[in-house]
């Protein structure tokens, strides 16, 4: 029998959010701007740790799910996720890690990679990519993190981790 995979986003899931950013929309992105890649680098010194995520992550190995984090950070923001969720003391709970290292926008590379990784069950922050996984993959559970608006069965809406593992 299959282990059950449990994919997890990163912002707004595993590390709180830029400063209250928001995802206006799932856009491809083309070039690295490297000013941002040195500004990330320097905000993740301060970012911590959603709250409650260590805790759900445990809840969920202990339920049996294979972790993977599945990320539409591309291949230049790699070392410096991994490296955030080492110094966080988070980086062992994860059994995967999925970064978006092809010419394919975020909600694209989600909706690719849910489906070759297998997955049965996605958490995330961003509205649209949960409401185009629950479309495309109909028989698995999706927890949207802090939104709300759909009318899709096979999505919950959760005001954080502790409503998942409860």
């Amino acid at each position: 029998m299959k282990q059950a995979i449990a994919c997890i986003d990163f912002d707004g899931v595993v590390i709180e959010k830029l400063y209250g950013r928001e995802w206006v929309g799932c856009k491809k992105i083309r070039k690295v701007n490297w000013w941002w890649l040195v500004w990330t680098m320097i905000n993740h010194t301060w970012r911590k740790p959603v709250e409650g995520v260590k805790e759900g992550l445990i809840t969920l190995r202990n339920k049996g799910y294979k972790i993977v984090l599945l990320t539409s950070r591309r291949k230049e923001f790699e070392e410096i996720t991994r490296r955030w969720l080492k110094r966080n003391n988070l980086f062992e709970l994860f059994d995967e890690f999925y970064f978006n290292n092809e010419d394919l926008g975020a909600l694209d590379y989600k909706i690719k990679y849910f489906g070759l990784i297998r997955g049965d069950l996605h958490i995330d922050d961003n509205r649209e990519t949960i409401k185009a996984l629950g479309k495309t993959y109909g028989d698995k559970k999706f927890y949207l993190i802090g939104d709300k608006n759909h009318q899709m069965k096979n999505i919950k809406e959760v005001t954080g981790w502790a409503k998942i593992h409860n």
